[in-house]
């Protein structure tokens, strides 16, 4: 476009000045190029609208399902709804430089695309997802469901008595669950449970995100309470539904 508006810029002036005179070729030439730049524009515009309005409906359906998850969870165990969070991951392949042979390798992390949960607490966390890390990572180095109670870790530390990194080191690795000692303080005090299910592809072979509910820590209720076939079930059914979603839906700002 900006080359056709020069272009009729100059023809104009060559006009208006009597020096164009021939080849008759050219406002033809000009007004091709204007139409063809304004087709493209047109036609990039629609196509922008479509993906953004497309990622727009994969967000709102992902919230329902996540609405959804959270009431028939809360209907199921009797947890107040406001306790219960969703988050569902979009799962990816990159390239990463690390100081290990070989250097560049792939990795598969996860990228937030939705976090449902009435109350606001706990507040979402830092942690980049990778495979293996903590239970959604599990979920998706597995490819199948991974459930962790957190609360004797959450009982055993509180914001005000925070391990060492000697301490941390010396933690069987079950309990550091992959993560880093930054990672793991930020976290350790936040949650009761968590499960995780995957979001598999239609037949089953590649996992394209997971979805996750979790409780924040609640010194009255210890025990774990998502750890049912009943649960799962419907946490399961809630990925199927979104399959066509994830890949879709925008990934949300860290």
């Amino acid at each position: 476009m900006a080359l056709a508006g020069g272009l009729l810029v100059v023809l104009g002036v060559l006009m208006s000045l009597k020096i164009y005179q021939r080849p008759v070729w050219l406002p033809i030439t000009v007004a091709s190029v204007v139409g063809l730049g304004t087709f493209v524009t047109s036609a990039q515009g629609t196509v922008a609208a479509a993906k953004s309005t497309r990622r727009e409906l994969a967000r709102a359906r992902i919230t329902k399902a996540s609405i959804a998850a959270v009431f028939h969870v809360s209907n199921e165990t009797k947890i107040n709804p406001l306790a219960i969070g969703v988050s569902v991951y979009k799962a990816s392949r990159r390239l990463s430089i690390q100081g290990m042979w070989p250097p560049i390798h792939f990795v598969y992390q996860l990228d937030r695309v939705s976090r449902f949960r009435l109350n606001d607490i706990p507040q979402p966390s830092t942690v980049r997802w990778r495979s293996g890390k903590g239970t959604v990572g599990a979920c998706l180095e597995t490819g199948r469901w991974q459930h962790k109670n957190w609360s004797a870790i959450a009982q055993r530390y509180s914001e005000s008595a925070v391990p060492t990194r000697d301490q941390f080191q010396a933690l069987p690795a079950e309990e550091k669950s992959g993560f880093t000692y930054e990672e793991f303080i930020g976290i350790m005090h936040k949650y009761s449970e968590v499960l995780a299910v995957p979001i598999k592809s239609d037949g089953g072979a590649t996992v394209l995100g997971v979805l996750a509910i979790d409780r924040p820590y609640d010194a009255e209720l210890t025990a774990g309470v998502f750890d049912s076939v009943t649960i799962r079930t419907a946490v399961e059914i809630g990925a199927v539904a979104i399959r066509d979603e994830v890949r879709a839906a925008p990934i949300l700002e860290p």
